[in-house]
């Protein structure tokens, strides 16, 4: 089922535990994509875009999740740990 969320972050962390960061991007992109209401593949994204030292890109993530679900502790964690200094991202 391609809007299985739990089957997509099995695969994300299978193809993490083997190492292969460009294919683990690549499928969680393809899961954003495919189901962009759920708030755990987006924070996924921006937790691997971080992890790449691509901030601006989990930022971006970020943003666009806290536009779509602006109560999201999931995201505003992430928020706080991309920037700790920043001010508190807000929807809109």
């Amino acid at each position: 089922d391609p809007r299985n969320v739990a089957a997509r972050l099995s695969l994300v962390d299978f193809l993490t535990m083997r190492k292969d960061g460009d294919l683990a991007l690549s499928a969680l992109r393809e899961a954003v994509r495919t189901i962009p209401e759920d708030p755990r593949l987006a924070a996924r994204l921006a937790k691997l875009f971080i992890g790449r030292g691509d901030r601006a890109a989990a930022a971006d993530i970020l943003r666009d999740l806290l536009r779509a679900a602006p109560v999201s502790l999931r995201a505003l964690r992430l928020r706080a740990a991309l920037d700790p200094t920043g001010p508190p991202m807000r929807a809109g």
